[in-house]
Formats: C-alpha cells, structure tokens, sequence
C-alpha cells in the first residue's frame, strides 16, 4: 500500500529528497452501513483494519490498521444520531483524514479518541458537514478522552452548510436520564500544526450560523485560525465552552485551558461559557506566537467567572498580533516577545511588557489609523517599547494605569516610539503660535521611575523630552530641532571650507 524507496550511498540531501518523491499514499475508505448501523458503538471503530477497503468504497478489505501514508475516507447521509471511535488500537497514525457526512435532525460524534492515547494525522483534517435544512443547528463534536491528544501537522479544513455547531473539547461521562454531566476528561489536548480554515456556504441565500466551541486542557493552532465570517453573526467562537447545563460531577474535575495561537484573524465574536469551571476559580490562557502580521476584532463576552490572560510570544521578530476588543476586556496582558496591538474601552487588567523585542501598540476602534486610550490596572515594565500616535493636537494615543506604573528591579531597554513627523508638528505648532505642545501620554496611580527611565524615539526633526513622573502623568513636549538661518549656514559653511584648506597645507 505504502513505498519507501532508499538509494544508499548517496548524500543525505538527495536520499531524503528521493525518498519524498517515492513516498505512495493508500487511500483507505470506510465499508461499514452507516444507513443501517449509524449508532456510535453499532459500527466498526476508525483504527480496525477490517473496517477499511482499498482504494475504492469496492475495493478490497484492508490487511493492516491505518498508518502513517493512509488517507482514510468517512462519507454518508446519516439520519440518525451517530459517532465515530477510534477504537483499542493503541496509538493511531494516518495521513490525511476527510469526513463528508450530511446530517439528520441529531447529533454527531465525528472523532473520538479513547484513553490514554495518541492519534496524529501526518497530514491534514478535513470535514465537511451538511446538516438538515431545520431551524435547529446540528450539534457535531471532535471529542478527547483522558490523557489523550489529537495532534494534525497539517492543516484542519472545516467546510459546512447550514445550522451547524462543532464542539472540540474533553470527553464526558453522563448518568442515567437525563443525562447529568457526571466526570469530565482530563489532561486532554488538540492541536494543529498548519493553519485552522473554515468555509461557510450559502443555504436558501444566506450564510447560517457556525457555532465553534473549545474546551480542551490545551489547545493549540501552530499556524493561523482564520474565524474571518461571510455575514455578521455568522461566527461565535467560545474558547472554553459549557459543558452542560446539568453537572453532577463530585468534587471539582474543572482544569485551567491553555490555548496558543500562531495569529487569529477575523471578525467572530468570542465568548467564554463555562460558568462550571469559571465558579472553581479557573483560568483561560491565550498564547499568541505569531510569524506574521494577523488581526482580529469583534465583541469579546464572558461573564462566567474565568480569569483570561493574553500572552505574546511571538515565533519571530515579524510576529504581530492586533485584537480590538469592541466589547469586553480582559484580566491580564503580558508581552514577551513580538507587537501587540490593542484596543479596547475597557480595563485590560495587569500588563506586563518584558522582552527586548516586545512591543504594545495601541490600536483604534478600526484599522484606519484611529487613536485610543488603553485601560490597565497596573504595569510592570522590565524591557521593550510602546508604541504609540500622534495624529493631531487632542488627538494621540494614550495609556491610563489605575495603581502602580513601576519598572522591574532589572529593568533596561524602555522605549517609548512616538510616531509624529516633524512636518505635522511643524503646522500644529504654527496654528497655536507656539514654540513646543505638550501630549499628556500615560496616567497613573503612583511609579517608581524617574527621569531618564525612559528612552523616546521619534522621528528625523522631532525633539521630545518626557516629564511628570512626580504628577502621576507622564508628559511629551514636541518641538522642532532648530534650523539654520540663511546667513548662520553660510558662515558655517565658510568655517568649514577654511578648515579643510588649513590641512591641505600641512
């Protein structure tokens, strides 16, 4: 089903690439009667052998478990509730997994790990689902059990059209009807090595709602996740998702999500739902880890307790993340590595600005080029540089610290980047019929710094001096560098010509 082929003695670079272009896929494709045995546990499990023909729905059963170079394929039109297992297999491998199902009015369980294992698609998932045109969505889940991971080095494609709700979270043990919520699965984690992609199509002329719902102890997109939406509304992105209105489960089996992002771009609002594990005091960590330049905005909900905490650390010197909150805000910010941009009317919670190449950027409601104030607690800032514009007299970027504004004890390298040109300047200086203009930059409680903390860069012409420090507002005066006089220059000029002349004598 699968070749490898090796030329021996030949250079590592021309054996690995040979052996890539010798590399055959099998494609494996799923023989089980989904219309007659559509039950989860009435058909056979995704990691049998037996349950797969060879390269054709009519082709022959297959002698071995999927692996590494088998792309397996799962299509039907199911009425019923149904799921898919991955069975007692050990660990599972295979290379690209494509599922195709339109759904009835019931659930569907689309993958399902089971304990204790280790299931990767060495190349990507890909799923397209077709729910009954009703007025309810379909709810479909991707579902982790203990100590499980679901690990996909491509990319994750989901295609849907229609009402339609995916779920990736941890699995649940229920009790006798109805159906309370009694164990919630522990330590699992779903990731996606490539880039998250979703394409919503038209029913009966409109683009219909896709609700994407996470609850994994760790989940992780190394590329970007792309909730970008055809109409607005069409997209809701809960990051940690209720499990159920009814839990029964003794003792506190909530765990801290930790999700990590190579970007998020898109418009999807985004909400937090999972008022179980919010009540235990838990905590939802976003990562960012960018390689590129990404953008996100929309309303940001969440009203079950939770503690958010966004984190930038950036995979590269060019990774940029922009969020504009149009709603909500969060308890934490932290920026290691790479630019952070943000917006939002509400308080941000503690910032932390602490690496060489980290950078806040203050960003405007929207992308052209608007300003705004940010709102944080408190600030700790060791190393790195805010960044922020000036757009007009009363008109600049700004940053409000309700307590303490404080260096770290090992704190170098703070830079504040105010981007005025000197041209600007010049007419605003001008229309006042003044020699300097103040723009009051950053507020605050109370600071430990002192004069000279703090390095500005601004443009060719500018001169900055920043003071305040003691006034609880830290103050930029703009001026201009002084030019030359006509007559200045040209004796400057002569001094100069006399120099030079002086030396070619000796």
């Amino acid at each position: 089903m699968k070749k490898l082929t090796v030329f021996p003695f030949f250079s590592l670079f021309f054996f690995i690439a040979a052996g890539a272009q010798d590399l055959e896929y099998a494609d494996l494709y799923y023989n089980n009667d989904l219309v007659t045995h559509p039950g989860k546990w009435d058909h056979g499990h995704l990691g049998e052998a037996k349950n797969w023909n060879v390269g054709s729905v009519d082709g022959p059963v297959s002698e071995s478990n999927p692996a590494q170079y088998d792309n397996l394929w799962v299509s039907a039109t199911i009425t019923s509730q149904t799921g898919f297992v991955t069975g007692w297999v050990g660990d599972m491998n295979f290379h690209d997994f494509n599922m195709d199902l339109a759904l009835g009015s019931s659930p569907a369980d689309l993958f399902c790990t089971v304990e204790n294992q280790s299931v990767t698609a060495w190349g990507s998932m890909n799923f397209t689902i077709t729910p009954a045109d009703t007025a309810d969505g379909r709810q479909t889940n991707i579902l982790v059990e203990d100590n499980s991971s679901i690990s996909v080095k491509g990319d994750f494609n989901l295609n849907v059209t229609g009402n339609t709700s995916l779920r990736i979270s941890s699995s649940l043990d229920y009790g006798d009807e109805p159906w309370p919520v009694v164990g919630i699965s522990q330590n699992s984690s779903f990731v996606v090595g490539g880039d998250f992609n979703i394409v919503q199509n038209l029913r009966n002329g409109v683009y219909q709602p896709l609700d994407l719902k996470i609850n994994t102890a760790f989940f992780g997109v190394n590329g970007v996740m792309d909730v970008t939406q055809k109409s607005a509304g069409s997209i809701n992105l809960d990051l940690k998702t209720q499990f159920s209105s009814n839990m029964q489960v003794e003792g506190d089996e909530s765990y801290d999500s930790n999700i990590s992002l190579g970007g998020l771009r898109g418009d999807a609002n985004i909400l937090l739902s999972d008022t179980y594990s919010g009540a235990a005091g838990r905590s939802v960590y976003i990562s960012f880890t960018n390689s590129t330049a990404e953008e996100w905005s929309g309303n940001f909900t969440n009203e079950t307790g939770l503690k958010t905490h966004i984190e930038m650390f950036a995979s590269s010197s060019s990774g940029e993340q922009t969020m504009r909150f149009q709603t909500g805000g969060v308890d934490s910010v932290a920026i290691v590595r790479g630019a952070l941009n943000l917006y939002s009317t509400e308080s941000m919670g503690s910032l932390s600005l602490s690496g060489a190449d980290a950078r806040l950027g203050i960003a405007g409601q929207n992308p052209t080029g608007d300003f705004s104030t940010l709102r944080f607690s408190s600030a700790e800032w060791s190393a790195g540089t805010i960044e922020m514009d000036i757009i007009a007299v009363g008109m600049h970027d700004a940053i409000a610290v309700e307590g303490a504004f404080d260096k770290a004890a090992s704190a170098s390298g703070l830079f504040i980047e105010l981007n005025v040109d000197a041209y600007d300047l010049g007419i605003w200086l001008d229309e006042e019929g003044v020699d300097y203009i103040d723009f009051d930059l950053i507020t605050f409680g109370s600071t430990n710094m002192k004069d000279g903390d703090i390095s500005v860069v601004v443009r060719d012409g500018v001169i900055c001096e920043l003071f305040g420090f003691d006034t609880g507002t830290l103050t930029a005066r703009l001026s201009l560098q002084a030019v030359p006089e006509p007559a200045a220059f040209a004796a400057a000029l002569g001094a100069l010509a006399l120099i030079f002349a002086a030396r070619g004598k000796r």
